[in-house]
């Protein structure tokens, strides 16, 4: 693989993190509506992109012909959770503390495959994983800041989005199209949502409705970024760059929400980038791309 092309990759999967970055940041700007309405349009305007985009990203009828169906369909299940959790853990957390929580998914990814993928942890993973957790523990400093819901939430979605992980892994890159990573998620999403929403639906001045749409929007066309980048380029250029979230995530804070990390933060997010990095960097086995927000 040529230099250009490895290039090409990593900015695609910049490119595209970046964008979920900046969905997460809207989150907080709209934090005041009911987190059913936001997600419920959100992920409507996501669904109306994929549809109006569905052959260019492998066609429906193609997508839903792919084998293992019943495990498209779990995983789409999976990816409801933080899918909608997220919608409230970005409300309420600070974008440092989330993203703190969030990235345990390659750590707890790693555990869950020696269950259902039969994977071999050495030593070393268990060591790193191990880190990364104490990391999370240094940002939350449990008995000092209070163990609310919104992490309690953040925790849930980051299990459900890494057994969802392990799951895409056991399907098959050659067993999904690019409509697969979402179809499954979202459709049943908007459905399940709809009575939800239409209850607690709050009106909106069009300039919200307009921020909440880009939620959706936004964050599938990162989604479809990254997993160009990714079926493209080998994983290990691509993977790390998913860590550069965290550090967009703090850059937000400061500078539209007023969210300065203390010493304790940045003392447990470098131990949770620099334990996830190597993680990375040491495994062969892809990380999937899926954003279930």
């Amino acid at each position: 693989m040529t230099s250009q092309k490895i290039l090409t990759g990593v900015l695609l999967a910049f490119f595209g993190f970046t964008l979920w970055t900046v969905c997460d940041a809207l989150i907080k700007v709209v934090k005041d509506y009911p987190p059913y309405q936001l997600s419920w349009i959100a992920v409507a305007a996501s669904v109306a992109l994929q549809i109006s985009f569905s052959r260019q990203l492998g066609g429906i009828q193609e997508t839903l012909a792919k084998p293992h169906q019943k495990l498209q369909i779990l995983r789409g299940a999976l990816y409801i959770v933080p899918g909608f959790l997220n919608f409230i853990v970005f409300a309420k957390l600070p974008l440092s503390v989330a993203y703190a929580i969030i990235f345990m998914a390659p750590f707890i990814t790693k555990i869950l495959a020696i269950f259902i993928l039969g994977e071999k942890i050495k030593a070393m993973s268990w060591i790193l994983t191990f880190i990364g957790f104490l990391g999370v523990l240094i940002v939350l400093r449990p008995g000092i800041i209070p163990i609310d819901w919104p992490v309690i939430f953040a925790f849930i979605g980051t299990f459900c989005f890494a057994l969802g992980n392990v799951l895409t892994q056991k399907i098959g890159e050659e067993n999904q199209t690019f409509l697969s990573y979402n179809i499954y998620t979202d459709v049943p999403f908007v459905f399940l949502l709809a009575i939800p929403a239409f209850l607690t639906f709050v009106p909106m001045p069009p300039v919200d409705l307009l921020i909440t749409a880009s939620i959706g929007i936004l964050g599938f066309i990162g989604m479809i970024a990254v997993s160009r980048a990714f079926a493209t380029t080998p994983t290990q250029y691509i993977a790390p760059i998913h860590y550069t979230q965290m550090v967009w995530g703090v850059i937000w804070g400061m500078l539209f929400f007023a969210e300065y990390p203390d010493g304790w933060i940045i003392t447990g997010s470098v131990m949770i980038i620099t334990a996830g990095l190597i993680l990375v960097l040491r495994t062969k086995t892809a990380l999937t791309t899926t954003r279930p927000d």
